[in-house]
């Protein structure tokens, strides 16, 4: 397969420019529409003179709009539990996990060192679904990652990431799986309550 092409970060700006443009326009392609962002994350984490706290405000705002958070929440939960829930509990639930995930996702960017994001190939497409594989390549080890997509009112949106072939869906759903089978609700409430905590 061959790689999709690589822009750098430094004397891309035209590029960068044209593709904001046509996010607004909802022309993006699904390989656009994470280059766009996570490529605009990445100079972020390699700008001195921010600071830590300002450099993780920075990457939510730009990474946020990537995720369909609703989605990715009703498919970690499994249709049993998610449909055993009431509609006041659907909320509380997605408005935890969106922002569990926002703080988890954050801090894994701000591990950042010198790894350079590598396009490879676009599978499964579909006029609504597609699958951006991608590298993530340092001197020391090139990971495998990978991300699902789905057009949502025109915008291409991540429901699933899979690291080296593991799902975080299915991580979630297992997790989320184990507390619910031997607790109620409230105790996944409240787990995602702590894991906000530990992670901030």
């Amino acid at each position: 397969m061959k790689p999709i092409v690589i822009y750098s970060l430094l004397g891309c700006g035209a590029v960068q420019v044209a593709l904001w443009g046509a996010e607004k326009q909802n022309t993006l392609s699904p390989e656009e529409t994470l280059r766009l962002r996570l490529d605009a994350a990445v100079a972020v984490l390699q700008d001195d003179r921010l600071d830590l706290e300002t450099k993780g405000e920075k990457i939510t705002e730009l990474v946020a709009p990537l995720f369909d958070f609703p989605l990715m929440g009703k498919l970690a939960l499994g249709r049993e539990h998610w449909q055993s829930l009431n509609a006041e509990q659907r909320i509380d639930f997605t408005e935890l996990f969106t922002v569990h995930l926002k703080n988890a996702y954050r801090k894994k960017l701000m591990l950042y060192t010198d790894e350079q994001i590598v396009y490879k190939s676009v599978v499964n497409r579909s006029a609504t679904r597609a699958e951006v594989l991608t590298e993530l390549v340092s001197e020391e080890k090139q990971i495998d990652v990978s991300y699902k997509l789905r057009k949502l009112k025109g915008k291409w949106k991540i429901y699933d990431v899979k690291v080296q072939g593991v799902s975080l869906r299915k991580s979630y759903e297992a997790q989320f799986h184990d507390i619910l089978s031997r607790g109620t609700p409230a105790d996944l409430f409240a787990a995602l309550r702590d894991q906000k905590e530990e992670i901030e």
